[in-house]
């Protein structure tokens, strides 16, 4: 079976986006669907995806650095934002992360650097287009000019942050005394053999952050590459709208990541 993710999710064709070297800015860069196939799996889900988020968690710990592209789309203030593409690099100790984003058309460009406990603990921030002539300014990490366009900080973005977010979800419904219902298959998702949970979070309560969450691991890695958060159905509605939805394209892990990639 092939289902092509489309008005509930999105992705970037690989092949049509930049190797990651120094990226030339007059070419935009557009996100495109994906092609996602799947197999039935007689995996039981409620079992299965403990164990899946603990070895994804015990890779993240090993996990020196990677470096690939994030596609992103959030929801905002009730308002779906476009999709972002960006390529992203990551040292995960200690922690710095630098996103250059290729698209959409009014960010072309837009570089955000971090590193932990230098330039004051700041992000350095290069705005797209003409606004960035004069090279990167320092904000701060809550600032608005360092978080464009997206719910999260720098801080909490990439592979890493994705985890704790299931985590934050999963304890909430632990809280609520909830169980929620876990349904698993066998997908590739940008071209790599994945394991796809859909974690249902059925009963409303307070606390509850996702009334679903979808998350792709990657079989080799273990590494979730591709999460998908949606609010309750409202009005009738069958399925909720989508809240959140990144991927991490291309990934190359253990790099060896120096300070000069993010010392800007």
């Amino acid at each position: 079976v092939i289902l092509v993710a489309g008005s509930l999710a999105f992705s970037a064709d690989p092949t049509k986006l930049p190797t990651l070297e120094p990226i030339n800015t007059n070419n935009d860069i557009k996100p495109v669907v994906a092609t996602i196939v799947v197999v039935e799996s007689t995996v039981k889900g409620t079992e299965a995806f403990p164990k899946a988020m603990t070895a994804a968690n015990a890779a993240m710990g090993k996990l020196r650095d990677y470096s690939g592209y994030m596609v992103r789309e959030e929801r905002i203030n009730g308002k779906l934002i476009p999709a972002q593409t960006a390529e992203i690099r990551v040292r995960c100790e200690p922690f710095s992360i630098y996103t250059k984003t290729v698209a959409p058309k009014e960010l072309l460009g837009q570089e955000l650097a971090y590193m932990s406990g230098r330039k004051e603990d700041k992000v350095r921030v290069k705005p797209a287009g003409k606004a960035g002539a004069d090279g990167f300014l320092s904000y701060d990490v809550t600032d608005s000019k360092a978080n464009v366009d997206s719910k999260h900080t720098l801080l909490n973005t990439g592979i890493a942050s994705v985890l704790k977010r299931i985590d934050s979800a999963l304890d909430a419904e632990k809280k609520a005394k909830t169980k929620p219902e876990v349904l698993v298959a066998d997908y590739k998702f940008d071209g790599k053999a994945c394991t796809r949970y859909e974690v249902i979070c059925e009963m409303p309560h307070k606390m509850r952050l996702a009334a679903k969450m979808v998350v792709y691991f990657e079989n080799e890695s273990k590494l979730p590459i591709r999460f998908e958060m949606y609010d309750g159905p409202k009005n009738g509605e069958t399925t909720g709208e989508l809240l959140e939805c990144v991927s991490f394209m291309s990934l190359k892990l253990n790099g060896g990541l120096g300070d000069g990639v993010f010392d800007k």
